[in-house]
């Protein structure tokens, strides 16, 4: 009896086009299963920043500058501009860097750099 003879003909496409599939999962479980077994959930450790003692020239507020004023900011760019305004008010600086899901590793790295230059303030 040939392979599939006992699948009706309309099911026999469907195992056709599933057993590649199939195969290459079965084969990736054998293979990264230990190493999966492995790996360590990692935490998400707050960030810290070392503020300066003193600002740049043309320093902007974090709550209080505009739009276009931040896309000025060295380290901005219009969309991570956009996210501080759209995220305000912020209330510290730990609030601004670690707001969960908020911000991506990239943009989280340059708010830190621009904190960190000068570039940008907090006042109460």
């Amino acid at each position: 009896m040939p392979l599939g003879a006992k699948i009706r003909g309309s099911h026999l496409g469907l195992v056709m086009h599933l057993f590649p599939r199939l195969l290459t999962l079965a084969l990736g479980a054998v293979l990264l299963g230990p190493v999966i077994g492995t790996l360590q959930p990692v935490s998400a450790a707050s960030v810290t920043v070392k503020l300066p003692k003193t600002t740049q020239k043309g320093a902007q507020n974090i709550n209080k500058a505009s739009f276009d004023d931040l896309v000025n900011v060295p380290h901005f760019n219009p969309g991570l501009s956009r996210a501080v305004v759209d995220g305000r008010p912020w209330k510290s600086v730990d609030d601004l860097l670690n707001r969960k899901n908020y911000f991506d590793y990239k943009d989280q790295s340059n708010l830190k750099k621009a904190l960190e230059e000068g570039y940008l303030f907090f006042k109460k």
